[in-house]
């Protein structure tokens, strides 16, 4: 895809190609089924594999094994289809806009809310400058939640591209290794930190490049 940057925002010019066809028939449920966590990126980028993610989230519920999800941008304006999901994951990775349009909601706690009134055990939402947080519903029959709040180390930002992808595999990394909430936040934004400071998004960071401890 192209990029198109300017001071107030971006946008992408893409083409989906193969992301276009591709469906849980291509996948090899044997290698899946014996995984540990699994976690599905770009959510609306893959239209055909909607259908089927429904069964496949619940085999693995099933065996135990969690599941996560991050929907991507929604080109559509829709954003839709989530709703049945939530209940089958362990937790979503999104940014504040995101969490926004997927509940209609404009206040983060609102939104938040929402999700776990789908269904949804834990949100983790990135906030930009001033770090991440994850919510956890401890529990069903009310609406209390337990947030996390990990803050980004100031810096002065080069390129923001990919700052989000690399919070979402820090905290992912971190979080399967660890089960620890705070530690794999504290990270995420570590990696997303030190990748804004670098030009490009295929560069190699570290999490104490960007402020973890």
């Amino acid at each position: 895809g192209a990029r198109d940057s300017k001071q107030s925002d971006r946008g992408f010019v893409s083409f989906r190609g193969a992301m276009a066809l591709f469906s849980t028939n291509h996948l090899n449920e044997n290698h899946i089924l014996n995984s540990s966590h699994v976690h599905i990126g770009g959510y609306y980028n893959f239209p055909n594999l909607w259908d089927g993610l429904a069964d496949l989230l619940t085999k693995l519920r099933r065996r135990n094994i969690t599941t996560s999800l991050n929907p991507q941008w929604d080109a559509s304006g829709l954003w839709s289809g989530l709703d049945s999901l939530y209940c089958l994951l362990e937790f979503v990775i999104i940014n504040q806009d995101e969490a926004f349009h997927l509940t209609k909601h404009n206040v983060l706690s609102d939104a938040l809310l929402f999700l776990h009134n789908k269904g949804l055990k834990m949100a983790v939402v990135t906030i930009g400058s001033r770090g991440a947080v994850a919510s956890i519903a401890c529990d069903e029959k009310d609406s209390k939640t337990l947030w996390f709040w990990a803050k980004a180390k100031k810096v002065k930002p080069v390129d923001t591209t990919g700052g989000g992808d690399a919070f979402s595999g820090g905290f992912l990394h971190y979080w399967t290794k660890t089960r620890n909430v705070s530690v794999a936040l504290r990270n995420g934004c570590a990696l997303g930190t030190a990748m804004v400071t670098k030009l490009g998004a295929s560069v190699e960071v570290t999490a104490q490049g960007g402020g973890a401890f």
